[in-house]
């Protein structure tokens, strides 16, 4: 039999506070917890679901998004991996962006156009240099 632990040590194990297990329980990420005299239990696997959460919470998935994936049990990932190539696209053009404002020695957020140009980004920060205060061109 699987052990069943508290929300208490079950939020501390996962790094959050209880709310949240409540939260996320609320939204259909968690399973219902087992009440146990009144109070939630959880298997220790609600450990790694947490996990699985944040992590795609902080790759940019909406909560809308992660629930979509976790209760098709794995079987609809094709809109899951779409959108994280697009979030990974998005990232990449940031990294080259920052980059790109580092080898210039400034980064301009007007020549940053991540929805509109995401191949671009490189050659508009280079375009803004040029034009900008005298500083050196990354070519």
């Amino acid at each position: 039999m699987q052990t069943r632990i508290g929300i208490g040590e079950a939020a501390a194990r996962a790094g959050v506070a209880p709310s949240a297990l409540r939260y996320y329980e609320s939204e259909g990420l968690l399973p219902p917890a087992e009440r146990v005299s009144g109070r939630r239990v959880y298997p220790p696997g609600v450990v790694d679901r947490v996990a699985l959460i944040q992590t795609a919470q902080a790759a940019g998935f909406s909560l809308a998004e992660i629930r979509s994936l976790i209760r098709s049990g794995g079987t609809n990932l094709d809109g899951a991996l779409e959108r994280a190539f697009r979030l990974e696209a998005r990232a990449a053009a940031l990294r080259r962006w920052l980059e790109a404002g580092r080898r210039v020695g400034t980064i301009d957020p007007e020549g940053f156009r991540l929805a509109e140009r995401p191949a671009s980004l490189e050659e508009a920060t280079v375009a803004t240099a040029r034009r900008g205060k005298g500083r050196r061109s990354l070519r």
